[in-house]
């Protein structure tokens, strides 16, 4: 892709009129100029361009696409060309949340040229439509979004800096080591949005219930998966820092994808994550259509991240510009409306608290499309035709995004959705937040505080007491996983359920790593272990072939005759919050004084397990 280093985007308003006087004054573009651009990968656009040939440096002027020309027209004086098109002629740069924040990290990262997203790097547009017209909104976007879409979030703002090859293979050593051992996600800032919107409206809820109810959320598009492992990422953190006050005792988090191809690599890259959250996860595959056949009011929190024409990405790929149709826009919108449908009648309905404040219950309409005709056209229809359904016992409603806390029950026809335009840092994107509100019967919560006790205590383990190493999943999850097996389509299939490859401590503290479950053939679920220190731990690896020589005195004599173990690794002596967690296989050895173990990890996984450990 172009950096747009040797083209200069010509400023300038009034873009009909000049594209008009342009075309009657036959300047067009000939073919040979056309490949110039196609060539140096730029969207056709008004600019001048080198021609590209030695023996001339004149310029030629590229015309404007018809993608140009139909937003400039389309989105009036919300696009302005000298921002966001020259936006469209650079790479997108690159952007990562930082699933296991450390100081060792933020090192890491900082060293590689990341720093930390700010509200500075987002061009977000709140938008409402009253009589079928679209007004921008002043105010910003609501806080709460806001603070999570900059929550451990780093971007790569100067590209100069990993230009090097030295630095482009040490920054691509560490994006594949970071991701496989689930310290990192790489994910466009654009795409957090949805994620971002439901964050928000659970940290403004109320308090529950005097007995807390279970949440269930849906991703009903959920590959290749980053916005699910986001979600999961902040439901793990959410329910651990005030577990007294969240508004749920237990959660599931159900994603969904239509081949069964892309749901098996979708869970896998999950799975690499080895996070708490999941034993709450459920992957199903099959077509998001066929969640009709679901109970009505079942879901607490749907995502829908639809299929789109992805014209908002197309800096991704700029020769895509020149083949831009509206049609793909009108192709895609029976499906997305269907989509919606589905969603919007799995949602359970917003309940009101004390105050008249609506609790719960959102679906996330996205897409990574510009067009209105995917985005606000298809929610304003939807909620057209649903609310005009006379059988219907509910009120579809859309939800202000200033300020999600602020909500009645009232219809809003008018509330907020979120237009995101292509911008330095990121591409463009489309979110709408939409409520179901009971209009016959509204449940009243109640104001309340109640213990919520840590959800690793109420894990479900699949192997008997004495086993420690096996599958774990939440009582929420394993119900819905059920539910689910019984109501889905026959088309639909479960994919994977809960956690499997972990290890549970003599306390009684789960460790979600990687390597634990392939100890099981071996152990069968009973496994010994051996306490190190960081010191020993590297003292006495062979890190060329994973091997670790330790001398039998570091050995409890139960591990004499057993065959795989778990060495915990601590900087001290005693286990800690710090503590690392390595299975390992026991090797035939002709040594009598040590003892020798096969890690059972991935060399990248032990890679960055090691630098933690060291690092502590």
């Amino acid at each position: 892709m172009g950096d747009g280093g040797d083209a200069k985007l010509i400023s300038w308003r009034g873009s009909e009129e000049v594209a008009k006087r342009l075309e009657d004054e036959g300047k067009h573009v000939s073919q040979r100029e056309r490949d110039v651009c196609k060539r140096k990968g730029r969207m056709m656009t008004v600019m001048d361009v080198e021609d590209g040939c030695p023996s001339c440096t004149r310029k030629v002027r590229c015309a404007i696409s018809p993608f140009i020309e139909y937003y400039r027209k389309k989105l009036g004086s919300s696009w302005i060309p000298e921002v966001h098109e020259t936006a469209m002629l650079k790479p997108l740069p690159l952007t990562i949340r930082a699933l296991k924040p450390s100081q060792r990290l933020d090192k890491e990262l900082r060293d590689l040229g990341f720093h930390p997203v700010t509200v500075d790097d987002f061009s977000l547009n709140l938008c409402i439509t009253r009589d079928n017209i679209t007004h921008e909104l002043e105010e910003p976007l609501n806080g709460a979004a806001v603070q999570q879409l900059v929550h451990n979030t780093w971007i790569i703002r100067d590209e100069a800096l990993v230009q090097s090859k030295e630095k482009k293979q040490q920054l691509g050593v560490f994006l594949s080591d970071a991701r496989i051992s689930g310290e990192i996600l790489q994910q466009e800032l654009n795409s957090m949005l949805p994620v971002a919107v439901i964050a928000s409206v659970l940290k403004n809820q109320a308090c529950a219930t005097k007995k807390k109810a279970d949440t269930l959320l849906l991703d009903l598009c959920a590959a290749p998966g980053s916005k699910t492992c986001q979600l999961m990422s902040f439901l793990n953190e959410f329910m651990a820092s005030k577990a007294d006050e969240v508004p749920c005792k237990d959660y599931t988090v159900v994603a969904n994808e239509l081949t069964h191809q892309r749901a098996t690599r979708m869970h896998s890259r999950l799975l690499q994550s080895n996070s708490k959250s999941l034993s709450h996860l459920i992957v199903t595959s099959g077509d998001g259509q066929e969640y009709r056949s679901m109970p009505k009011n079942y879901f607490d929190f749907v995502m829908c991240d639809v299929p789109c024409s992805g014209d908002g990405t197309i800096r991704k790929s700029p020769e895509k510009s020149n083949k831009w149709s509206l049609a793909n826009a009108e192709r895609n919108k029976p499906l997305q409306k269907e989509l919606l449908r589905v969603g919007l009648m799995g949602l359970k309905p917003s309940e009101v608290d004390s105050s008249g404040k609506c609790i719960g219950g959102i679906a996330v309409y996205s897409t990574c499309s510009l067009n209105p005709t995917e985005n606000e056209e298809v929610v304003y229809e939807v909620l057209d035709e649903l609310n005009s359904d006379r059988g219907n016992d509910y009120e579809f409603e859309l939800v202000d995004l200033r300020d999600s806390s602020s909500n009645t029950t009232e219809s809003n026809r008018n509330g907020s959705f979120l237009r995101v335009l292509p911008a330095s840092s990121h591409g463009g994107f489309f979110a709408a937040a939409l409520r179901k509100v009971n209009t016959r019967a509204k449940v009243v919560r109640t104001t309340c505080k109640a213990h919520t006790p840590n959800i690793n205590d109420k894990l479900i383990w699949t192997q008997n007491e004495c086993k420690n190493v096996g599958f774990a999943i939440s009582p929420s999850t394993r119900q819905s996983c059920i539910d689910l097996d019984a109501k889905i389509s026959s088309n639909s299939c479960i994919i994977g359920c809960g956690a499997p490859a972990m290890f549970k401590s003599s306390d009684g503290e789960y460790a979600f790593q990687e390597g634990c479950g392939l100890l099981n053939n071996d152990s069968l679920g009973s496994i010994s272990s051996i306490q190190i220190t960081t010191k020993q731990l590297t003292t006495y690896l062979c890190k060329r072939h994973n091997k670790i020589m330790l001398p039998k005195d570091l050995c409890p004599y139960k591990v004499e005759n057993a065959s795989s173990v778990i060495l915990k690794v601590a900087s001290s002596d005693k286990e800690s919050n710090s503590t690392v967690y390595l299975p390992a296989k026991v090797q035939q050895s002709n040594e009598q004084l040590s003892r020798v173990f096969e890690i059972t990890l991935r060399p990248q996984m032990l890679k960055r397990l090691l630098m933690t450990t060291l690092s502590a």
